[in-house]
């Protein structure tokens, strides 16, 4: 990070400093003293050479972090974020009851649902889904381990998206059965029937 020629400055005061002490020119706190004062003028004067170049060296090793942040937007980042505790108990067992449970966070989005699907998975978790961050939070703490906890939570996911995924059918359901009463009240007005009581 420092040049060379710099290194070789500080390297060649540090030994006149002590070639000092060993003739007993100078003490060795007024020594340390003057090395200080001669390390922090090395210092403003490599600052000025840094702002004459108008760059840092450290501009140059920068390098690009490919990790995604955990609150990225929807669409570019993670799908399932897992939250746990880890509480270290006195007496040297590892066992507490917080370490067992379980918090894992959902992007809806990412999960591909239609129209229907979307609406009927907000319909079954009420008020674990978060619409602001369109995040869906699921919990677990019935297992005494958290690993157990964790599958827990992704049988219970997987549930609500096999229910979810019925929504469709539903819908479709719905509207085959208003489309056959539309039809036949229309058909029977016509001809003038009265529907069976």
């Amino acid at each position: 990070l420092v040049s060379d020629e710099m290194k070789q400055k500080m390297e060649n005061k540090f030994n006149e400093l002590g070639d000092m002490c060993e003739r007993g020119e100078l003490e060795p706190k007024e020594a340390y003293e003057l090395f200080k004062e001669f390390e922090d003028q090395m210092v403003i004067e490599y600052g000025k050479m840094m702002d004459d170049k108008g760059r840092s060296q450290f501009d140059e090793a920068i390098v690009e972090d490919d990790k995604k942040d955990l609150n990225d937007p929807p669409g570019e980042g993670p799908i399932l974020r897992w939250k746990t505790i880890c509480v270290f108990a006195p007496g040297g067992d590892a066992w507490h009851p917080k370490n067992r449970k379980v918090k894992m966070a959902i992007t809806v989005k990412e999960l591909g649902l239609s129209k229907h699907q979307f609406h009927r998975l907000r319909e079954l978790v009420g008020k674990r889904y978060h619409p602001g961050k369109d995040e869906l939070t699921i919990t677990s703490e019935r297992f005494e381990h958290r690993e157990e906890n964790r599958k827990e939570c992704l049988r219970t996911l997987f549930d609500l998206i096999e229910e979810a995924g019925k929504a469709n059918k539903l819908a479709e359901d719905a509207r085959v059965s208003y489309i056959k009463d539309r039809l036949t009240a229309n058909s029977c007005s016509r001809r003038g029937c009265f529907p069976r009581p």
